[in-house]
């Protein structure tokens, strides 16, 4: 895990945290968190597409020489792709969390799609978030597409 703090925000990022899941696999997470150390709720999303995978500009600017526009969109370089802006959420009183699925990217284990293991690997993260002493207990699910199906798989848990 590596861990710097983005001044300019008020920002702490813990990059590549090592999450236990119940067999003993480990999930990769990406964490932002207020600097001052304050206890506060998390924000959550679990991808297949890479924790790390941020937005696209040069796709986004051929996108934009072909025609489509999407209109004012603004977010942090720190945003992963389908899912919430951490600077935003954080300099609101969030955390925000986001891991990689089993067996993807830099997270152990063997992937699937949508699989019942992947609900319980997520409930595994919601539980270790909530009981991290940065997060005061609460913890959110955010995220589109692939980021919100996997959330119905994991609200019946």
């Amino acid at each position: 895990m590596s861990q710097r703090t983005l001044a300019e925000a008020g920002v702490v990022f813990d990059r590549d945290v090592f999450v236990p899941m119940r067999d003993g696999t480990r999930l990769c997470a990406n964490i932002f968190r207020p600097a001052d150390g304050r206890r506060v709720p998390a924000i959550m999303s679990v991808t297949p597409y890479g924790k790390d995978k941020l937005p696209d500009r040069i796709g986004n600017f051929f996108m934009w020489l072909a025609g489509v526009r999407f209109g004012d969109i603004k977010i942090s370089r720190y945003t992963g792709f389908e899912a919430p802006d951490p600077l935003y959420w954080v300099r609101n009183g969030y955390a925000v969390m986001q891991a990689d699925v089993r067996g993807m990217h830099k997270s152990e284990g063997h992937a699937g799609v949508l699989s019942d293991q992947d609900a319980e690997d997520y409930y595994d993260l919601i539980e270790w978030a909530a009981a991290q002493p940065w997060c005061d207990g609460g913890v959110a699910l955010s995220g589109v597409s692939y980021l919100a199906m996997s959330q119905w798989r994991v609200a019946p848990l």
